[in-house]
């Protein structure tokens, strides 16, 4: 009987801990779509996509996997 009880004592904390690391996952989700929509991450897309390997060589462009 005390086992079944502090089995739903441990079930009730771990929901307790899902809900508020899907929180915290919904919020950094939020803050990086809003950081992709800013003129920073565009800038450093592009500058991640040029690469000189010598100051006498063209730009070579890396396409990025999504």
């Amino acid at each position: 009987m005390f086992t079944i009880f502090d089995n739903i004592q441990i079930i009730k904390s771990m929901n307790y801990s899902l809900s508020i690391n899907k929180k915290k996952k919904d919020s950094l989700l939020d803050t990086i779509n809003d950081f992709e929509n800013k003129k920073e991450f565009r800038e450093l897309i592009i500058k991640e996509k040029l690469f000189f390997k010598d100051k006498s060589e063209k730009v070579i462009f890396y396409d990025l996997d999504d």
